[in-house]
C-alpha cells in the first residue's frame, strides 16, 4: 500500500494516538460472524465495533502535533527493516484469565507480529517514549469487560469458538493512528501509513 496522510487539528491536551497493524477484511468478516451471536446472550461487555478492529503494538497516549514527526520517523526506520508477512488470527480469550475477564480478544499466531512489536517499541525507546514493561502478547481487542454482570452467559457462548480460525491477514504496512473518544465510541483516522519494505534489513 502507498503511503496516505490525513490530518486533524489537535486540541490543547495534543492528539491521542496508537500505533497498529490492520487486519484483512475478510478476517474482519469472520469475526464478526462469531462475535454478532455473543453480544445477544448479554452481559456487561463494551464490543469493539467491526470497523475498529485492529492490532495495537504500542499506545502512545496524548502527545503533541510538533512530536508527530518524531514519531513518524521512528516507525519510517522500523517498517524499512521488516518484509512483509502473513498472521493467522485464532481463537477466542480473556485477559488476565476467565474467571476475571478484563478485556476479550482474538488470538494471533505469526512469530514476526511479536518481531514488529518490539522492533516498534524500541525505536519509539529511542524517543523517549517508556518500553513497555512486559512482553506484548499479539491479539485483537474485540471486546472490554465493564463488570461481572453475564460474563457467565458470555463466557458459555464464547467456548464453541475456542479454537476457531478467522482466517490469515498480510501485514504491509505500519498504520499510526489517532483516537478521539466519543460518547458513542472511539473514532480512529490514520495519520500516517507506513509500508514494510525490508530495504533496511
Amino acid at each position: 500500500m502507498g503511503l496516505r496522510v490525513e490530518r486533524r487539528p489537535g486540541g490543547p491536551g495534543g492528539i491521542r494516538c496508537f500505533v497498529a497493524v490492520d487486519l484483512a477484511a475478510d478476517v474482519v468478516a469472520a469475526i464478526e460472524t462469531v462475535v454478532a451471536p455473543i453480544r445477544q446472550v448479554g452481559g456487561d461487555v463494551r464490543w469493539v465495533a467491526k470497523e475498529n478492529l485492529h492490532v495495537t503494538l504500542k499506545f502512545l497516549g496524548q502527545i503533541s502535533e510538533a512530536r508527530v514527526d518524531a514519531v513518524r520517523a521512528a516507525l519510517s526506520r522500523c517498517a524499512k527493516l521488516r518484509a512483509p508477512f502473513e498472521v493467522t488470527a485464532m481463537g477466542l480469550g480473556a485477559f488476565p484469565n476467565q474467571r476475571r475477564a478484563r478485556v476479550v480478544w482474538v488470538g494471533l499466531d505469526g512469530p514476526e507480529l511479536g518481531a514488529l512489536s518490539c522492533g516498534v517499541d524500541e525505536e519509539l525507546a529511542g524517543e523517549g517514549f517508556p518500553r513497555e514493561a512486559r512482553a506484548t502478547i499479539p491479539h485483537i481487542t474485540i471486546g472490554r469487560v465493564r463488570s461481572p454482570r453475564g460474563w457467565e452467559r458470555v463466557l458459555a457462548a464464547m467456548r464453541p469458538y475456542w479454537e476457531n480460525s478467522f482466517g490469515k491477514s498480510r501485514v504491509d504496512e505500519i498504520v499510526l493512528y489517532r483516537s478521539d473518544l466519543r460518547p458513542e465510541g472511539p473514532l480512529y483516522m490514520a495519520l500516517e501509513r507506513l509500508p514494510l519494505d525490508g530495504s533496511g534489513q
